[in-house]
């Protein structure tokens, strides 16, 4: 298993995507994406 540290320019990003994209399912597909990753696959 891994631990997934986003840093914080990754935060700013994905603030930027919700307020100025609209991208309001960010948050869910990041998640699918990191819990994949500490997994290991």
């Amino acid at each position: 298993m891994y631990t997934v540290i986003p840093t914080e320019q990754f935060e700013k990003d994905v603030k930027y995507y919700i307020k100025k994209k609209g991208f309001t399912h960010i948050g869910s597909d990041i998640k699918a994406v990191t819990d994949e990753l500490e997994r290991g696959i």
